[in-house]
């Protein structure tokens, strides 16, 4: 009769030359994807503007914007200015047949007043955007819609912040 053994798995401890091997590979695969993955550019040129105006035609570059077929939607009293929500609504021209390139928000009394551009494409489907942003003070909050056929379309509102947020 045969007795059975029983044998333990092996266990495989891994010595410094494979980890340091192996480390060296995985990093050198992390290289690889970083060095393909998309760069993200910063437009600073609209932020480098210390007053709304001068951001403003910045982007407009000398074009008068229509005010008509975009809508900006925010609360009248902003509890707290460091979150307000904001919701930018260019469904009305596209349903004119404009196509809509990019969204701008303005806040006129903001240290730095280019908040954001959202880029959008005819692929976007809704040209509609929602978002929350900072406030400084009480403050008007202009929004710009860049039309493919070289126009502007414009919508503001008022937006008061309260002693609990950030300022009067």
């Amino acid at each position: 009769m045969k007795t059975k053994t029983k044998t333990k798995p092996h266990i495989h401890i891994m010595d410094r030359r494979h980890f340091i091997i192996g480390a060296g590979l995985a990093g050198g695969q992390i290289a690889a994807i970083l060095a393909n993955a998309p760069s993200f550019k910063i437009d600073t040129a609209h932020a480098r503007a210390k007053d709304y105006k001068s951001a403003l035609q910045e982007v407009l570059k000398g074009a008068t914007p229509s005010q008509e077929l975009l809508s900006i939607k925010m609360p009248e009293i902003a509890e707290n200015g460091n979150v307000v929500s904001v919701t930018l609504d260019a469904s009305a021209a596209q349903q004119q047949g404009k196509n809509i390139n990019a969204l701008y928000v303005f806040a006129t009394e903001n240290p730095w007043p280019y908040v954001a551009t959202f880029k959008l494409s005819k692929l976007s489907g809704q040209p509609s955007v929602t978002s929350r942003m900072r406030l400084a003070r009480s403050q008007k909050v202009i929004a710009l819609a860049a039309v493919d056929d070289g126009s502007f379309l414009l919508a503001e509102t008022f937006v008061k912040v309260t002693i609990g947020g950030c300022g009067g």
